[in-house]
């Protein structure tokens, strides 16, 4: 099922990893593995169903492992179908706004809207955000800062995904592992992009569909 390889949204990146060995070996090693879910919304059909599938494998594979997404149409559901079907409690949702979607969410998984995070949490989010945005030849605030309001949130989003929101003990939990679904055709990758280019500037490992669409089915 391997495609074209997109356009990498981070030069020379050093936590871009493959192969599902890799995988494994980082999950194995994490207390609490927490891996993030997501993609283009234009992914195509035959990769949504692979990412369903393969999201339920993982679940299984990895008794501990939790799921985090952001419950965007196109990649993000279908991920979230996957973990669903296997056990809906082990889904965080990380929110751009509240209500987002809401009838794609199911009444077992933990929901967080940006807004409702601790201001301390949205302050940390939005300064790596800001800080590591990219817009065609604008990086950083020069970039970020033309925004409208509504957009930042959807960056602050994904920053607080990669970041993780604190747990009821207020414990942060900082995602393990990203596998990604980049649109070929956008340079900088998009919102996806973004979340991958965070995942490197804290040094969580990223793999991309190039890769685990041709890991073992079963797995």
């Amino acid at each position: 099922m391997t495609g074209p390889r997109p356009n990498l949204p981070v030069p020379a990146p050093r936590f871009l990893r493959r192969g599902f060995d890799d995988f494994a070996e980082l999950l194995s090693a994490a207390t609490h593995p927490v891996v993030l879910l997501e993609g283009s919304r234009n992914a195509p059909p035959a990769v949504q169903s692979r990412m369903e599938a393969l999201a339920a494998h993982l679940l299984r594979a990895f008794p501990d492992m939790i799921a985090r997404s952001g419950n965007a149409e196109g990649s993000d559901q279908a991920w979230s179908r996957g973990v669903n079907s296997v056990d809906p409690s082990r889904l965080q949702l990380v929110l751009p706004v509240p209500g987002y979607r809401r009838d794609s969410h199911h009444a077992a998984n933990d929901v967080l809207a940006l807004q409702d995070a601790p201001a301390a949490e949205r302050f940390a989010a939005r300064e790596l955000t800001r800080e590591h945005y990219v817009s065609g030849h604008r990086t950083g605030a020069a970039a970020f800062d033309r925004l409208a309001d509504y957009r930042k949130h959807y960056l602050d989003r994904d920053a607080l995904k990669v970041l993780g929101p604190s747990d009821y003990r207020g414990r942060r939990q900082q995602a393990t592992a990203a596998l990604f679904h980049l649109d070929p055709a956008k340079k900088d990758g998009g919102g996806t992009g973004h979340t991958a280019r965070l995942c490197e500037a804290l040094g969580v490992p990223w793999f991309l569909s190039d890769d685990w669409l041709d890991w073992p089915a079963g797995v």
